[in-house]
This record gives structure tokens, C-alpha cells and sequence, in this order.
């Protein structure tokens, strides 16, 4: 019976063959439309389920692992983009319009609450606090022994107070010191009436208007610079430094609960949202028509089924499938009564 079934399956393999070339193109034209009309029919959740996609991030993005080569492509491809850029000779101007940076700025700008949220924390933070009663306390000496209104108006008198002070150091040592010491009692009692006016003029200044023009300046400074400029500040040896870091924070991260109810909140409150809808409607919203899939699957699968290699896969793979139907015994029993 396998002799009987060879001219039929030399012509079923060879009909399937021409599919993939002389007709490789209506073939995918075909295939795109028929998977168009289902995609009219059915919504996305007669597709997938929020359960199954979250299963598949689960698998594949929390619990999938790390390997080492994987580590070292990621840093290849930072490597090969940090380079380019350090290459790179067009100015900011070109990628970045003076227009979008403008948008960008105007929405920042708006943002009060956040504006005043950090002016807040940074004048309370204890950097600031430093800063401000080393200002001050340097300030305070130095107007007292060198900038008071006396030595400014009395001639010689700046001269004589220098001269004094080296004197008094000499036969007063602990002079200075009880200076200093009554000076940071000072500046310590009065360092947080200091910051509230610091947080008070800050939120003043930093109005609309003031940053407008800030952010003006800043593209004043910023527009022609070549973007290579930007690498100036990381080395290659940063990237290499940083990479276990951000590896180990990673790994991490996508295993914590909040990244895992984060993903399940998007993906549900999708699916609420469109899971009733039909694909083609979605694909539609997004501007994918069919032509644009037809387009596509053309400029994808005809180049790669040209290639000797996928033609030779694809020959043998048909090759073993019809032959796997066509000497099965269901297929030998119909043969032998269309022969009989």
C-alpha cells in the first residue's frame, strides 16, 4: 500500500513545496487575510486570559535566569552604544527641538506640588543644614573681624584689627576659640528660622516666570552641544562597575511583591478594558491595518524563506509530515478502498 500512496504523496509534497516558492507571496497574502478575517471574529479574551499572560511574566521575567552571557551581551551592546555616542558630533539641537523642550518644561513647570515637595526636602536635608551654617558661621566671623562698618570707614583701623587679632591669638589663645564656640552656638539656635526662610524665598523665587527664563538659559548653553559631550562624565570603566550593581538590584527587584502586583494591576486593568474587544478593532486603534501585516509579513517571511537554509528545513519538514500522514494506517485504509 506505501507504493500505491507514493505518486500521491510526491504530488502532495511537491503542491506544498510550490506554495513556498513560485507562489511564496500569494501564499502569505492568503494566510494574512484568512488570519485578518478570524481576528474580525474573535475578542482577546477568546485569545488570552490576564491569568495566562501574568503566568508568562511570572516565568519569564521574574524567575527566568540570569545567565552570564546574558550579562555580558547587555554590557556589549551599552559598550557599543557608548561609543557611538562618544563618536558622535551632532549637537542636542538635532534630536531634541527647541519646541519639545519647550512642551517638556512648561508640563514640568506646572508641577507645583512637586517643585515644593523637593525645595522641602532638600532645604531640610542635612547637606543643606551644613552648608547653611558653614555659610553663616564663616560669614559672621569674617564680617566681624575683617568686613564691620569700622575698619570699612576708619582709615588704617583694618590694619590695626588685623594686627590685634595676631596679638590677641599670641597672648589670648583660647580667644578665637571661645569666638568659634559662641558663634556656633549661635548659628545652631538660629540654623532651622534660617532654612524656613531658605524654603519660603526658594518657593518665591523659583516661580513661573523665573523658571521659564532658567530653562532658557539652560538651552542657551546646552542646544549646541555635540552629544558626545554627554560621555564625558561616564567612562567606559563606570560601565563596568555599575554592571554588577544594577544586575544584583535587578534581580532583586523582579522578585518583590511590588513588581509583582504591578504587573498583575496593568494586565488585569487591560484586560477589563479590552478584553471584550475584537483584535482587528484594537489592531485598528494602534493604526495596523491589514495591508500594513500584508506589508509586513512580506518584507519578513519572503527573504527568509529565500534562504537555502530555511527552504532545505522547510523541504524536509513537509517531506516528513506528509509522510507520516500518508503511511499511516488511516490513510493506507482510505488508498485501499479507492483502489479496490
Amino acid at each position: 500500500m506505501e507504493k500505491q500512496g507514493s505518486p500521491l504523496l510526491e504530488a502532495h509534497i511537491q503542491f506544498e513545496e510550490n506554495r513556498f516558492k513560485e507562489d511564496l507571496q500569494q501564499t502569505i497574502r492568503e494566510e494574512v487575510a484568512g488570519l485578518f478575517k478570524l481576528l474580525q471574529k474573535i475578542t482577546v479574551n477568546q485569545v488570552l486570559t490576564a491569568a495566562q499572560v501574568c503566568a508568562w511574566v511570572k516565568r519569564n521575567i521574574q524567575e527566568f535566569p540570569i545567565t552570564p552571557e546574558t550579562v555580558t551581551f547587555i554590557k556589549e551592546r551599552v559598550a557599543v552604544i557608548h561609543t557611538f555616542l562618544r563618536q558622535e558630533q551632532s549637537a542636542l539641537k538635532s534630536i531634541l527641538a527647541k519646541k519639545h523642550y519647550d512642551g517638556l518644561v512648561a508640563n514640568i513647570i506646572k508641577m507645583d506640588e512637586m517643585k515644593n515637595s523637593l525645595i522641602h526636602k532638600s532645604v531640610y536635608s542635612s547637606i543643606y543644614s551644613m552648608l547653611i551654617a558653614d555659610v553663616l558661621y564663616h560669614g559672621i566671623k569674617d564680617f566681624i573681624l575683617t568686613e564691620n562698618i569700622i575698619a570699612k570707614n576708619v582709615p588704617g583701623i583694618s590694619s590695626l584689627i588685623k594686627m590685634g587679632q595676631g596679638m590677641l591669638r599670641q597672648t589670648v589663645p583660647s580667644l578665637e576659640d571661645s569666638i568659634d564656640k559662641t558663634l556656633i552656638e549661635f548659628v545652631n539656635s538660629n540654623i532651622q528660622s534660617t532654612m524656613r526662610q531658605s524654603e519660603s524665598f526658594l518657593v518665591k523665587a523659583l516661580d513661573e516666570r523665573r523658571l521659564k527664563q532658567l530653562s532658557q538659559d539652560i538651552w542657551d548653553a546646552i542646544e549646541h552641544k555635540k552629544l558626545a559631550a554627554g560621555t564625558d562624565f561616564i567612562k567606559a570603566e563606570h560601565i563596568d562597575s555599575f554592571s554588577p550593581v544594577i544586575q544584583d538590584w535587578w534581580s532583586h527587584f523582579r522578585k518583590t511583591s511590588f513588581f509583582s502586583n504591578l504587573c498583575e494591576q496593568v494586565i488585569t486593568d487591560y484586560f477589563q478594558q479590552y478584553g471584550d474587544q475584537k483584535i482587528s478593532k484594537i489592531l485598528a486603534e494602534m493604526g495596523i491595518s491589514k495591508k500594513i501585516l500584508t506589508t509586513e509579513a512580506l518584507e519578513f517571511f519572503v527573504p527568509l524563506v529565500e534562504k537555502p537554509e530555511i527552504r532545505q528545513y522547510l523541504q524536509k519538514k513537509i517531506r516528513s509530515r506528509l509522510e507520516s500522514f500518508y503511511t499511516s494506517d488511516q490513510a493506507t485504509a482510505i488508498l485501499k478502498n479507492l483502489n479496490a
